[in-house]
């Protein structure tokens, strides 16, 4: 299946490793095979994996985007989840589906469920703080 990408003037994209940086116009392509691929708003730098959730975050990316390490970060992933479950457990089922979906290796899904993890634990950061 193909999937139809439209860049901004200026916008980054990775594609398989791969940055790519749109120029001064909006551009449109199809990718035709199957890909990694992150638009920019959705790339952590790892020095901004700051909270737990950020950090799972940061792993699944890598095992996303990088398949030769993928089982090192999925590991430091499962160990991170069962830190989050006992730090948190009122996200214990939000965690569990996340577990579900990396076990199907479907990291895109995993990556978006973890954005609304990090949606939540931001919540409870600011009553916390």
């Amino acid at each position: 299946m193909s999937l139809k990408i439209v860049l901004k003037p200026d916008e980054k994209i990775i594609i398989n490793q791969a940055v790519i940086i749109n120029g001064k116009t909006k551009t449109e392509f199809i990718v035709e095979n199957k890909s990694a691929i992150l638009r920019k708003k959705d790339i952590l730098k790892e020095e901004d994996a700051i909270t737990p959730c950020k950090g799972l975050y940061y792993l699944l990316q890598m095992a996303y985007l990088f398949p030769e390490s993928e089982d090192i970060n999925l590991n430091l992933a499962h160990q991170l989840i069962e830190d989050i479950k006992i730090a948190a457990p009122s996200l214990s089922a939000q965690i569990l589906h996340i577990s579900l979906t990396l076990n199907e290796k479907n990291f895109y899904k995993a990556l978006k469920d973890c954005q609304k993890l990090i949606s939540v634990e931001e919540e409870i950061l600011k009553n916390v703080c």
